[in-house]
């Protein structure tokens, strides 16, 4: 936009200072001209005047006497004709002679061109002689009334001045715009805020300011736009405050009903001597409600806290020692880990652990092939070689339920990724992610700490 605007501003300068100079160079071409006809008239009166008139005969020595008498310095770089209506010379000077030209005896002003130069001349009769005609004029260079005859020192001249329009108006725009860049960044916060499923936070001060001024400015466009931005993230953020608390409650309320019906489904199936099998899927369906319920409301209460509680100074090793036999017991031998550093960490143990199985379990789950955890020296990397995380899971990570194409034969809830990012996002650490149709490969680097120890 700022670049449209410049070239935009460039354009309207170069047309304007184009419109100016070619204004400005037809009017000095007409002052020019204008000078040249005044000392032709004058000259041409001075000879009028004379005893040149009052020749029956012209000797080319007697007429340069007398001109020369006349107009003294005034002769030079002037000539004269003196020629009959037949078209006959009675005399020539010799400049106009050289370049071997005849000039009309009409109109009364002429304008010729040969040979780089310009001739202008006027065509007077002589009083005493109607039949012959007087013929001044000056010999000029064409580029005395053109853009080449600007010297050097102009056209720097000219050059500099451009130069220093086109720095004020790269600054202007820079200065214009600079509000209009301060709205893209508080935009770009806010969607990033919104796919964090964060509150969205109010406009900065630095565009407050634009909000404020003169009565006579309330129209403004700009102020216009920030007080709907102000309105509608406000809005966004009531909303958003709303759905929560109604995800929350709708949660809450369903989790006691559910542990009621597994209650009464146990207290059935002891009242009616129901098999196990009879009510194994009832009560598994039952439990996966509660777990989804469960997951969905720790996530929730991770978010809403937004800092870290309880930290403890954990070691990477004693964890994935705690944890690992868990996974072998369900996924088999498929897991391998790879590496002996032992790294600590200041966070949550709970929170750890969950992070840790999350992308361990994720991994194993939607991946038939080997998972390697790999311990670096403060990061860790899991990767597997399963269909990759789609685009569209990617582009909303972190954000609950938010599942791929595979769901259906995966079973989850698609909250495991929301906390994984809830988890790496408040304590600090750096996640990255590389997905395509050969694997995924999550890497975690963790800060160091100053207990480490080598």
């Amino acid at each position: 936009m700022r670049l449209k605007f410049f070239l935009i501003s460039l354009l309207v300068l170069v047309l304007t200072t184009f419109s100016i100079s070619t204004l400005l160079l037809h009017y000095f071409r007409g002052e020019r001209i204008d000078y040249i006809d005044n000392q032709i008239r004058q000259t041409a009166t001075s000879i009028i005047d004379s005893e040149l008139t009052d020749l029956r005969a012209y000797d080319y020595e007697k007429v340069d006497s007398i001109i020369s008498e006349e107009l003294g310095p005034d002769r030079i770089d002037k000539f004269f004709v003196i020629r009959t209506n037949e078209g006959k010379n009675l005399y020539k000077s010799q400049s106009i002679d050289l370049l071997n030209l005849e000039i009309p005896q009409s109109p009364q002003w002429v304008t010729l061109h040969k040979e780089g130069r310009m001739i202008r001349a006027v065509n007077l009769k002589l009083p005493r002689s109607k039949t012959r005609t007087l013929q001044v004029g000056v010999i000029s260079d064409d580029n005395f009334f053109h853009l080449v005859n600007i010297d050097e020192e102009t056209l720097l001249y000219i050059v500099a001045t451009l130069s220093l329009f086109l720095g004020m108006t790269w600054i202007l725009s820079a200065s214009l715009f600079s509000p209009v860049r301060e709205v893209a960044g508080y935009m770009k916060d806010a969607t990033r805020s919104l796919d964090l499923n964060r509150e969205i936070q109010p406009l900065p001060g630095n565009l407050l300011v634009h909000m404020q001024g003169p009565l006579v400015n309330k129209t403004d466009e700009f102020r216009s736009l920030l007080t709907s931005i102000s309105t509608f993230t406000g809005r966004i953020n009531a909303i958003r405050i709303f759905t929560r608390q109604w995800a929350f409650q709708m949660a809450h309320e369903i989790k006691t009903p559910l542990t009621i019906l597994n209650r009464d489904v146990e207290r059935l199936a002891k009242t009616h001597n129901l098999s196990e099998e009879e009510t194994s899927a009832l009560s598994e369906n039952v439990e996966k409600v509660s777990r989804t319920i469960t997951n969905f409301l720790n996530w929730a209460e991770l978010t809403n806290q937004g800092q870290a509680e309880n930290l403890h100074v954990i070691k990477i090793q004693s964890t994935l020692a705690r944890l690992s036999p868990n996974w072998i017991k369900i996924f088999g031998e498929r897991l391998s880990i790879e590496g002996q550093t032992d790294f600590q960490l200041m966070c949550n143990p709970d929170h750890f652990e969950q992070f840790l199985n999350n992308l361990v379990i994720n991994a194993l789950k939607y991946s038939n092939d080997n998972v390697q955890l790999r311990v670096g020296s403060h990061s860790l990397e899991v990767s597997d070689r399963g269909p990759g995380i789609p685009e569209s899971v990617l582009q909303k990570w972190g954000t609950p339920f938010n599942k791929g194409p595979r769901s259906d034969e995966v079973e989850g809830t698609g909250l495991g990724l929301a906390w994984v990012k809830t988890v790496a996002e408040i304590y600090r650490w750096d996640l990255k992610v590389h997905s395509d149709s050969s694997g995924t490969k999550i890497t975690t680097i963790f800060p160091e700490i100053a207990t480490d120890k080598d």
